[in-house]
């Protein structure tokens, strides 16, 4: 990438914390595509794929094509108009994407003195963006039935995990730390994401057709299959290797909610 397209890339960044939500607007998206995700898998479990390994695995497929048109949709709804916001021409956006010319992007403030200032990433000053803070819930220790306890009020519950048990807790809970993990990067990362999206995508679906035309440069879904597909890959991975260890401890099971019955059904009394 060349320093100019790494400067107009930075100030497209800068433009779009100053005049949108980036934040905002991929905490939506990643939202939805987690119900995607949800919903996928309940559609292939009454399709007859009950095997929770292998649809756990193409639920997150679905849900990242799902993701990957949701970026679409923002493109051309949120392209024309950060072109326009901008001031940006079309020819000089098509030249910076498809050609690497160095093009700069106008400066966002009506310019006085004299010379076409560009848009750089110290023209204008970003608004300090506030850490999302969410308190940690403090962890409540089950109660665990003593040996020789006294027999207490109704039935107690026995939670002495044998080896496969094991590494079924330690699987789940590395699979939705996972996820949360790479939900939040990828909405900390909205700025940049989107803006590189933006940036490749030309802004519009218009512009985007006529880069297409001229067989140069990246594309829009080749962008955000760089900067988000690793992160998707790493939770699909780990949900499938995760539904392989459920449905093998469980194999009645058709759910985390029959995993969970299983596992009473064994420990409870």
């Amino acid at each position: 990438m060349s320093d100019e397209k790494r400067a107009s890339l930075e100030s497209l960044k800068l433009y779009l914390q100053q005049q949108d939500y980036p934040r905002l607007q991929m905490t939506l998206m990643v939202m939805g595509t987690a119900l995607a995700g949800m919903l996928a898998s309940w559609v292939l479990m009454h399709l007859g794929i009950v095997h929770m390994g292998w649809r756990y695995g193409f639920s997150v497929v679905m849900a990242y094509l799902v993701f990957l048109g949701l970026l679409r949709i923002w493109l051309h709804f949120e392209g024309r108009r950060i072109q326009v916001g901008m001031g940006l021409d079309a020819e000089d956006v098509v030249d910076l994407v498809a050609d690497g010319s160095d093009v700069e992007l106008p400066s966002l403030h009506g310019g006085g003195g004299g010379g076409a200032s560009g848009l750089r990433a110290g023209s204008f000053e970003a608004q300090p963006q506030m850490p999302l803070l969410i308190p940690a819930p403090e962890p409540v220790a089950p109660e665990v039935s003593g040996g020789g306890g006294s027999g207490g009020s109704g039935g107690s519950f026995d939670f002495n995990l044998d080896g496969d048990e094991v590494v079924v807790v330690i699987l789940v809970v590395a699979a939705v730390a996972a996820a949360l993990v790479a939900a939040f990067w990828i909405i900390y990362q909205a700025p940049a994401i989107l803006a590189d999206v933006a940036l490749n995508g030309a802004l519009s679906a218009g512009l985007y057709k006529r880069l297409k035309a001229g067989n140069e440069g990246e594309n829009w879904a080749f962008t955000a299959f760089k900067r988000t597909a690793l992160p998707f890959a790493v939770v699909g991975i780990l949900f499938s290797v995760t539904g392989h260890y459920l449905q093998a401890y469980a194999p009645e099971a058709r759910s985390v909610g029959g995993v969970w019955q299983h596992f009473a059904g064994r420990h409870g009394e």
